[in-house]
């Protein structure tokens, strides 16, 4: 079975993510909108997304792990 990233490992991932994200958004204000801007937003929320739901889910996990235990 596969080892999971830690959780840092994943909140960092996130994080970079919105950065990106972030940067690609400030990087469109004044400049007329380019295809590889929309993507670099979109694939920037979409990184973000997907690692914050993955973090949540384990937190859950755990919690549940340890009630019923």
């Amino acid at each position: 079975m596969k080892r999971r990233p830690n959780l840092k490992r994943e909140l960092v991932g996130a994080l970079l993510s919105i950065a990106i994200s972030l940067i690609g958004a400030l990087d469109l204000i004044g400049h007329p909108a380019r295809t590889v801007h929309i993507l670099t937003i979109f694939a920037g929320g979409v990184g973000a997304g997907v690692s914050l739901g993955r973090t949540v889910e384990r937190i859950r996990t755990e919690r549940r792990a340890r009630a019923s235990a």
